[in-house]
């Protein structure tokens, strides 16, 4: 149809002047539908499959990289997050599970379960350079918050107030 060969087309045209997609991890079982629908699209001169990475290849890649996109929809702790945050990329992610909470106002959010939603975050990461300084400015800072030394903090204020409360139970 008409639409669908527009569609190909302006794919093909963003592939060609501005983004390439490099996608890393498992291969899973939908990773043949997804080939494929790229295949349909025109996209494989801008799409990279590479599969599992070893670390030091990983962090080239993320220093590499414009932006990290992370569409999931089950993940519960997000170590790319972190690790995009870690190598001052900015991130555009999922509205959903932990993400919110984890990333705060360090990273720009879809809804993952909106093509639209997720092409005008993509777009707007992709054309907006004041959003992506303030996202590794903000990344930075909410990575503070997640070091070993305030995960400490907080389960010896934890395990602190559960002894204080333990103590007044004792003494009733």
């Amino acid at each position: 149809s008409a639409s669908k060969t527009a569609s190909k087309t302006n794919f093909a045209a963003a592939c060609t002047t501005r983004l390439r997609l490099v996608c890393t991890g498992a291969m899973t079982e939908h990773y043949a539908q997804i080939e494929a629908r790229v295949n349909e699209l025109g996209l494989q001169s801008c799409v990279r499959f590479l599969g599992w990475i070893p670390g030091t290849e990983l962090v080239a890649l993320y220093q590499s990289a414009r932006f990290v996109i992370l569409p999931t929809l089950f993940e519960a702790e997000s170590l790319p997050l972190l690790e995009a945050f870690a190598e001052g990329v900015p991130v555009v992610c999922s509205r959903v599970t932990s993400l919110p909470e984890q990333a705060g106002d360090a990273a720009h959010f879809f809804d993952p379960n909106e093509p639209r939603s997720i092409a005008e975050a993509i777009e707007r990461m992709a054309s907006d350079r004041s959003l992506r300084d303030q996202c590794v400015t903000r990344g930075r800072r909410r990575l503070t918050e997640f070091s070993w030394d305030a995960t400490a903090r907080a389960y010896r204020n934890a395990y602190a107030r559960i002894a204080s409360v333990k103590r007044e139970l004792a003494a009733s």
